[in-house]
């Protein structure tokens, strides 16, 4: 399983998510992709415009065969970061 790997904190991120979303990405490595969406979704729910958040999510429904979701998730991330060349 192949992981896009999270960006640095930028100095807006807050610890705490950042923190969260660690354990997003060590739980679905460890292939608890369930319960690591329902990390993601709750980081997701206080921070809709988390790009590290949304680009797990995005690996994760990809990883699902939900291939459409996935595809929609990564333009919604070209739309509200359009210089992030990783994406």
């Amino acid at each position: 399983m192949t992981l896009f790997p999270l960006n640095k904190i930028h100095p807006s991120s807050d610890a705490p998510s950042m923190k969260h979303l660690k354990d997003a990405q060590q739980l679905y490595m460890q292939g608890n992709s369930a319960k690591a969406m329902e990390i993601i979704d709750n980081i997701l729910g206080l921070s809709p415009k988390n790009t590290e958040a949304l680009r797990l999510k995005a690996q994760i429904v990809d990883s699902w065969g939900h291939f459409d979701e996935s595809f929609m998730i990564l333009q919604h991330m070209v739309k509200i970061n359009p210089n992030d060349e990783s994406i």
